[in-house]
């Protein structure tokens, strides 16, 4: 049976052709035989070229293109992509980065077999150029995300595990449609931003819990010094001329935007209008707990010091007490206690069984040393370590592959230079 025709790929396009063209490249390489819906909201140029490159590949795939204003907001975009959705499943997968069919095959299972999960997502790995091509692979550059279940019974809970900043963790899962749908239209009118997504993520958690495989779902491509493609027009108020979290917020919309949002997600199910006015209260007031948490975490309230030497070590000492005892209290969040109990025993299974001291014996510099360190901790193993996944001494090498290879083919398709 053919798991792939119970999903549709959503893939938000915008002044990226050659980055188009690789990207369904990969899916025919790889025979994605599912329905593919490509949201183009580029320049008139550009969706020319995009159309070329499109007809590439429609005895191969099965396509369905539809164009928007070039000044559409992503949100918008998003939801006229998923009212277009007809099967069960859905993903957002934009035109850089390279799905792995095996993890989505096991994402749409997981999905069959609970009807209390509403989304489902694996590791995605970072990539990147840092120079042009050598004969050995220190040009490239993998790097593991971040990652969390969230599978608690409770709604509110699972909302209170939603992290500040949220792109890094969520942006690519399996989910089903019905609620993909809901989402984006309670932000359709909105101004994309990191706090929009918040409660984008919040309103699928409405559904059900979001759960983790441990699997190798994605690889993302990622700009560095040497390629840097990120558009960062078409996030206007998100990355654009913002990017912090501190300046998104700063926004004059930022307010009446959380405001609406919470009541949104909160109308969600049905329910007296008590309950629902006491939700969407709960979810504004978590929004904002976890975004201040996420602040004083950075230091914001070094803003507040005066110039007084004793006062202000105090404060700092203060500072570095709530960090420290965040992460006993907030056991269940990234930082938490349960995370670095999990870290160190899975650190002891790389150590006994020599994986740990052969990749740093191979490479003994500080850097390699924090890279092992890091993909344990995000992934619990060395499985999705770069060095194992090229040299095919990874469970998931031979899923890697296909992407890998065509990805290494093309590191860096041809920038599309926008008319002035």
């Amino acid at each position: 049976m053919n798991k792939l025709e119970n999903i549709t790929i959503i893939c938000p396009t915008f002044n990226r052709p050659y980055m188009l063209d690789r990207t369904l490249n990969y899916y025919h390489k790889d025979g994605f035989d599912c329905r593919l819906i490509v949201a183009d909201s580029s320049e008139d140029r550009a969706k020319e070229l995009n159309l070329k490159m499109l007809s590439k590949y429609d005895k191969d795939l099965h396509i369905d293109y539809f164009a928007l204003d070039s000044e559409v907001d992503f949100g918008r975009k998003l939801y006229e992509a998923t009212k277009k959705v007809q099967t069960k499943y859905a993903i957002i997968m934009p035109d850089d980065d390279f799905l792995i069919r095996q993890a989505v095959e096991d994402s749409i299972n997981t999905l069959d077999e609970r009807e209390d999960i509403v989304s489902v997502y694996g590791n995605r790995l970072s990539i990147s150029a840092l120079s042009a091509q050598t004969s050995e692979n220190n040009w490239i550059k993998l790097f593991p995300y971040s990652y969390i279940s969230i599978e608690d019974e409770s709604y509110v809970n699972r909302v209170k595990k939603l992290p500040v900043p949220s792109w890094w963790q969520f942006p690519y899962s399996v989910t089903r449609t019905a609620a993909l749908t809901k989402a984006t239209e309670i932000i359709s009118d909105m101004k994309y931003t990191q706090f929009t997504e918040f409660f984008f993520y919040a309103a699928i958690l409405r559904y059900g819990k979001w759960v983790k495989l441990n699997n190798l779902f994605a690889l993302c491509n990622s700009d560095s010094d040497f390629y840097q493609l990120r558009e960062r027009s078409s996030f206007k108020h998100y990355w654009g001329d913002y990017g912090s979290i501190l300046a998104q917020t700063s926004q004059d919309f930022w307010s009446s935007h959380i405001l609406s949002l919470s009541k949104r997600v909160a109308m969600i199910e049905p329910s007296k209008f008590e309950e629902k006015d006491k939700l969407a209260k709960q979810i504004h007031s978590i929004y904002l707990s976890i975004n201040n948490l996420y602040l004083e975490n950075k230091g914001f309230s070094r803003n507040l010091l005066t110039s007084n030497f004793l006062s202000k070590n105090v404060y700092l000492l203060k500072l570095l007490l709530n960090k420290f005892l965040g992460i006993l209290i907030f056991y269940d969040k990234d930082n938490g206690l349960n995370s670095w109990v999990n870290f160190f025993v899975n650190l002891l299974k790389e150590f006994i069984k020599g994986g740990f001291i052969k990749q740093l014996v191979f490479e003994p510099t500080f850097s390699n040393l924090k890279d092992i360190l890091i993909v344990i901790k995000r992934t619990g193993s060395l499985n999705f370590y770069s060095k194992n996944l090229i040299s095919g001494n990874s469970k998931y090498s031979k899923n890697f592959e296909i992407a890998f290879s065509l990805w290494k083919s093309n590191p860096c398709p041809k920038k599309y230079i926008a008319k002035k």
